[in-house]
């Protein structure tokens, strides 16, 4: 309802003309508005006139007509502003408008802020092409993960950072690597890579090994499971280290590490703090009707025959199978779902996790505790109940040798001793020895470890 003033009030229209301005009034009933109020035609010619004496005068604009108009731009997406006003969120939209001189500003981030000044008639498109105002860096470095700032924006190598185009700072902010820097002139719309060179900062440790009697032994020593030195060495490692194993023997010893640049961290790793690492072995070693059953069903084959020999010979089912290869004991433990054992996992269950000389402490063996130093072969096994280890295995030493999966150049080792031998220290938990895996041996039998 509002209208261009024209011909009806041509002395009002002479006014306006020569005050240099465009008018519109608002008609109700034959009265104009003039400065909120309504008032007749003449009314409203003497207030123009003595609002422009007095230079105070408040005329309301025309208002235009609204008409549909798209924006777009290239690339897309970027935020409209109509007049000063957020028109749109994102381009590609159309929004209706007044006609007549507007100001159009297309803004998108990494872009340099586009300008159209437009007079708009019938519906139209207002359209700009906005140029990057930004550039891409793509850092790397010799090793991945190191935390790193560019121009404030914080990631991990490798990535990609765009940033305003002209002076980047990068710095290296990994607490575990050397803080350096490097500063560098991007062009907008430039593409650039940049390898840093990632010095990891470093700290000192020293790792004393002791057995269970806490004398020196020698050691490897794994940091984060590489191999850095030996132990009693002072060893330069990096700063942010996470853990560090000692194998010691059959056992492996750990520690969480919290490591101070410029300091010397101290450890000892004993038997006492280690942990087991593998399967434990079964409490008995297999008997001859266990490896029979497996004959029957045609997954093993008979063990040798002859003198001292176990197989086929009446009331010795329960006593240990003897007389067999070193093939024909891992055939039989594969059969039975399970393994031979290494000799490292045999001697740790023998020495109770490296605390003890024998399986059943440190006194010396004897008749009650192992079966040895006989001529009368084996003996049932399990029967030796005082020379079981704490937690239920039996016959480690004595009765029979025992395979072990463990290869050397002189052959298969094997543990244990038999009743055959007649020294004490062939019972030890840390003795070994090794035969031919060929050989078929009366004082040699084994015992399997579930996988």
């Amino acid at each position: 309802d509002w209208l261009p003033l024209c011909a009806p009030e041509a002395p009002l229209v002479r006014s306006a003309v020569e005050l240099g301005l465009m008018l519109a009034v608002r008609f109700r009933e034959g009265r104009a508005a003039l400065n909120g109020s309504f008032v007749s035609p003449d009314e409203l010619e003497g207030g123009l006139a003595d609002g422009a004496r007095r230079g105070s005068l408040r005329i309301v604009g025309a208002p235009r007509v609204n008409v549909l108009t798209r924006f777009e731009t290239e690339p897309p997406g970027a935020l409209v502003k109509f007049d000063g006003i957020t028109l749109c969120d994102a381009t590609p939209c159309a929004k209706r408008v007044p006609t007549g001189a507007h100001v159009v500003v297309f803004e998108k981030a990494h872009h340099a802020p586009a300008r159209v000044s437009v007079v708009l008639g019938t519906g139209e498109t207002v359209a700009a092409r906005l140029s990057l105002s930004s550039a891409m860096l793509r850092l790397q470095a010799d090793v991945p993960g190191v935390a790193v700032s560019v121009n404030g924006q914080t990631g991990r190598t490798p990535s990609l950072f765009q940033v305003a185009a002209g002076r980047v700072e990068v710095v290296v902010t990994d607490p575990c690597f050397a803080r350096v820097g490097d500063t560098l002139e991007l062009a907008a719309g430039e593409d650039r890579v940049l390898r840093i060179s990632a010095s990891r900062r470093v700290a000192e440790l020293e790792v004393n090994a002791e057995d269970h009697r806490r004398n020196a032994v020698e050691a490897v020593v794994v940091v984060d499971g590489l191999e850095v030195g030996t132990a009693g060495e002072r060893l330069k490692v990096p700063l942010c280290s996470s853990v560090v194993k000692v194998k010691l023997g059959v056992q492996e010893w750990s520690q969480a590490l919290q490591l101070v640049e410029g300091q010397v961290t101290k450890l000892t790793a004993r038997p006492q703090q280690a942990t087991l690492v593998r399967s434990p072995l079964d409490p008995l070693e297999v008997t001859v009707a266990e490896y029979a059953a497996c004959v029957k069903e045609n997954l093993c084959t008979p063990p040798e025959k002859g003198t001292d020999c176990n197989w086929h010979v009446a009331d010795l089912e329960l006593h240990p199978v003897n007389c067999v290869t070193w093939a024909q004991s891992d055939t039989y433990c594969r059969a039975a779902g399970k393994r031979l054992p290494t000799s490292d996992e045999w001697e740790w269950a023998a020495s109770n996790g490296g605390r003890t000389e024998y399986p059943w402490g440190d006194a010396a063996p004897d008749q009650r505790r192992a079966r040895w130093k006989t001529s009368e072969g084996t003996a049932r096994v399990g029967s030796s109940r005082a020379g079981g280890t704490p937690t239920g295995v039996y016959d480690l030493a004595g009765n029979v040798w025992e395979w072990t999966s463990t290869s050397s150049e002189s052959g298969r080792e094997i543990r244990g001793g038999s009743w055959k031998n007649k020294q004490p220290a062939v019972l030890r938990a840390q003795s070994r020895s090794w035969s031919d895996p060929e050989a078929a041996s009366p004082d040699i039998g084994f015992r399997c470890v579930k996988p």
